[in-house]
Order: C-alpha cells, then sequence, then structure tokens
C-alpha cells in the first residue's frame, strides 16, 4: 500500500524535528554540563569546602569538632559524656516533669510565657510577671535544672541529634529546649540584680554568652542564624543589668573575651558553604533521580515549604518536562555561582554594592531555575548577621569605657585610650563615641552607612534603607 504524498512529507518533517530536538537537547545537555564543571572548578580553585564528611569519623577529644578543613565539612559525632545537649535536655525534662504550686501545669509551661514577656519586653511585663517568676525558681527543682544547665557549660560539645542526610527536611531538634533555657536564666539574671546579688548576676550574664556560642560547630545557616539571635538577646540583657549594677574588674575581661567571640564572620561563611552542601546538593541530587512528573511534584511541594519561592508555574513544568536534565544542571550551575558570590562577599567588610550586585544576580535568575530561586538565602540574613557583629562590637566598646570610668573616675576622651580598637564593620572606621559629664553614647553606623547621630535602630531590621544606628547610650 502507497502513502499519500502529503503522508510521506509529514512523516519526514516529523523525523527532521525529531532529530533537530535531539540535537538541541544533546547540545544543551553538553553546554549546562560544561557549565557546572566550571561553577565547582571555581569552588574548588577558591577553597571552598567541596563535601560532607558524615560523623564516622573517629572522635578526637583534642579540640572542638572541626566545621570544615580544606575542601570538606566534617560532621563529627560527639561522645555522649562530652556533649552539652544531653545536658540541657535533662534540665528541660526537670522542669517539664515537675509541677509546683500550679497542678496543672509544668514549671516548663509556667515559666516559657513569663520568661518570654520579661526578656524580649515585647509587652510590658507586671510586677505579678515578676513575683511569679521568682516563686517559681525558687523552686528546688530549678535549682538542679540550673546546676545541670551549668554542668553542660562545661562540656567541650553541644550536638544535638540531626539527621544531615534529609536535606531541606532536617528538623532543628534543641532550638526550642536552647531558647527556654537562655530566657529562663536570662530573667533569673535580671532578678539576681535586682535583690542584689551583682556576682550572680555576672556570672549567668557571662554564661549565657557562653551558651549561645555553643552552637558554633553546627555547619547550618539557620543555626548560626539562631546562634546570633541569642548574643542580642542575652547584649540587650546585659545593658539591663549594668543599669543596676557594674561587674567587677575580672569579669569585665571575661565578658570581652565572650563577647568578641560573635565579631566573627568565619561562621557565617562557613554556614553558607553548609547549605549549599547539605540542602542544595542534597536537593539537585534528589530530583536528578527523578521522573520528570514526579520531580515537578516533589519541586512544588518543596517550594510551598520555602513560602512557594520557586514554585512551578506552566511554562516552567513544560519545560522541566521536555528538558529536565539541561535545565537542571543549568540551574544547579547557576545555584553554585550565586552561592559561591554569596560566600566570597560574606568574608569581607560590608560593601552595599555586593548587596546591589547580588540583587541583580538574583533578578536575572530565569523563573524556570526553580530550585535556585527556592533555596538562595535571602540577603537579608547577612545584613542581619553583620548588623549583630556590630552590636558584640558595640557592646565590647561601651564595656570598655565603663571600665575606664571604674578605673580612673572619669570617661575616656577617645575610645583608643581604652587601649583597644573597636572597628565598624560597616564603615571600616572605628566606632563613633561621645561622652559628658551624664554618659556616653557609641555606635555603629549601621547598615544605611550613614551616622544618625546614635539613635538607635532595631538590629532586627530588615529596611537597610532606614535611618538609625547600632547604638549603646549610657547615663549616670
Amino acid at each position: 500500500m502507497v502513502m499519500k504524498k502529503g503522508t510521506v512529507t509529514i512523516l519526514k518533517w516529523a523525523g527532521i524535528a525529531i532529530v533537530l530536538i535531539g540535537v538541541l537537547y544533546v547540545v544543551l545537555l553538553v553546554s549546562a554540563n560544561y557549565k557546572l564543571r566550571r561553577a565547582y572548578a571555581a569552588l574548588e580553585e577558591a577553597g571552598r569546602p567541596m563535601k560532607v564528611i558524615p560523623p564516622t569519623l573517629p572522635y578526637d577529644p583534642a579540640g572542638l569538632p572541626e566545621i570544615t578543613r580544606s575542601k570538606r565539612i566534617v560532621l563529627t559525632k560527639v561522645p555522649d559524656k562530652d556533649n552539652a545537649a544531653l545536658l540541657y535536655q535533662a534540665a528541660v525534662l526537670r522542669l517539664k516533669s515537675e509541677t509546683g504550686r500550679n497542678k496543672e501545669k509544668s514549671l516548663f509551661d509556667q515559666l516559657n510565657p513569663i520568661g518570654y514577656k520579661i526578656l524580649t519586653e515585647n509587652s510590658p511585663a507586671t510586677q505579678t510577671d515578676w513575683d511569679t517568676f521568682r516563686t517559681l525558681i525558687a523552686h528546688p527543682v530549678f535549682a538542679n535544672a540550673l546546676e545541670l544547665w551549668e554542668n553542660g557549660l562545661e562540656k567541650p560539645y553541644c550536638q544535638y541529634e540531626r539527621d544531615y542526610n534529609a536535606g531541606p527536611d532536617m528538623r532543628y531538634t534543641g532550638v526550642t529546649e536552647h531558647r527556654f533555657l537562655f530566657q529562663t536564666f536570662g530573667v533569673a539574671a535580671l532578678i539576681k540584680a535586682q535583690d542584689g546579688d551583682s556576682e550572680g548576676a555576672w556570672r549567668l550574664i557571662e554564661k549565657l554568652f557562653r551558651f549561645a556560642d555553643s552552637l558554633k560547630t553546627e555547619p547550618t545557616l539557620i543555626d548560626q542564624l539562631f546562634r546570633m539571635g541569642l548574643f542580642g538577646g542575652g547584649e540587650k540583657t546585659m545593658r539591663r543589668v549594668v543599669a543596676i549594677s557594674l561587674p567587677a574588674e575580672e569579669m569585665f575581661a571575661k565578658l570581652d573575651m565572650q563577647l568578641s567571640l560573635f565579631e566573627n564572620l568565619d561562621l557565617f561563611t562557613l554556614a553558607m558553604d553548609g547549605e549549599r552542601l547539605l540542602k542544595g546538593e542534597w536537593v539537585f541530587d534528589f530530583a536528578s533521580r527523578q521522573s520528570p512528573l514526579e520531580r515537578i511534584r516533589w519541586l512544588d511541594r518543596i517550594g510551598r515549604q520555602y513560602g512557594n519561592r520557586g514554585a512551578t508555574s506552566f511554562m516552567t513544568a513544560g519545560l522541566l518536562v521536555f528538558l529536565g536534565q539541561p535545565i537542571l544542571r543549568y540551574d544547579h550551575a547557576r545555584y553554585l555561582e550565586i552561592m559561591h558570590a554569596q560566600t566570597r562577599v560574606s568574608a569581607i567588610q560590608y560593601r552595599p554594592k555586593d548587596d546591589t550586585e547580588g540583587d541583580e544576580m538574583l533578578g536575572r535568575i530565569p523563573s524556570y531555575y526553580v530550585i535556585t530561586k527556592m533555596l538562595v538565602p535571602n540577603r537579608v540574613n547577612r545584613i542581619r548577621y553583620i548588623s549583630l557583629t556590630a552590636q558584640a562590637t558595640v557592646a565590647r566598646a561601651g564595656l570598655a569605657v565603663l571600665r575606664h570610668h571604674l578605673q580612673h573616675g572619669r570617661f575616656p576622651e577617645t575610645l583608643a585610650a581604652t587601649g583597644q580598637t573597636f572597628t565598624d564593620p560597616f564603615s571600616g572606621k572605628e566606632l563613633v563615641y561621645r561622652h559628658d559629664d551624664a554618659g556616653f553614647v557609641v555606635y555603629s553606623i549601621g547598615p544605611n552607612r550613614v551616622d544618625d547621630g546614635g539613635q538607635e535602630k532595631p538590629v532586627y531590621s530588615n529596611d537597610i534603607e532606614s535611618s538609625g544606628d547600632i547604638a549603646w547610650r549610657w547615663n549616670k
């Protein structure tokens, strides 16, 4: 049977189209692979960690678990005898197991909302709140929980149980317990200061900073932002204690050392590497092993988990079906390029042009680069982190000024007169400092890089263009 001429023509052109599509697919795949290899090569050349070593290595008791070595992130399994997290969790369980006077609620459930109210100052705490908290911490079980917490601070490690192989579904266990203990003992420090136990109050303040820093070995961005958030809360609590009584001479040195640990940007940079290796690479690897339709459904679910960032449109879904592997590898390469750029600028002094260039790079991401749009961290995280490092520097400077006043009976004429250097991460210059007979103000100009005269701006503000400085104003 002879085919009609029209049918032969249609089949001929259909065959040509299939061949052209196949050629195009191969060309795109080769190009995508080349781009991906270049992105990996750039990271390796820059000395960034390139793989994760799972927590199966022999335990090294000589030092802290390493977040990074040359080209790898190391996750060390901490033995129970050296793990503070177990003691912190035990302290919380003790408070959850005891009801106190209110038989319907545990000490944990009673302390938690009152402690949050007092420490955050989001709404004014009443005298009843203070009195209730005092009564609760007078319970013998609280003293036991405090002892467990203090014993934990003497341990070299703090490692909560985490599944680092879960990618974006990893649960951040321990965060609730950590926050509760921090706010509870923070309020306890305030109460000691109010009751005239200045030495006890300052011992707790110093321990709060050590407690906040105990998460320094966790290689994820959320953990490092949480760590710095705890520091911010501790610094504000410290100022409230300063308004009541000053620390003793030896405590000034301890506080300065603890605060200096929060000035370093290295942990943020390493956390960005952790995000790339523990989440980004996991997502791309998982997506590459799915069928096109399974991939679309899975990415849509993860997109909703990330606040609908990168949610798949009809056109994007079509591209993922017909050009799945090339599109996925182009997406992967762009993700690595952006994460490399963000890691690079995170290690240097703040420059507004870095954020401008970052915005332009993010703005150039095609809509079909679904995973990149979904996973690239918001630049506000970097601004907030640097703002908190500035807050640490301001706190160190404020304490140095108070220490000078305690020693010499007068405020120093300049910050250099304290014998220390305090550099503003936003200007690269010394912090601004002024004083008179009544007190002093010391401040960083903040992310808007404008000297607003020491007018304080909320550290957690996401609006970098708004006025205000990161300041500490103290009056006698």
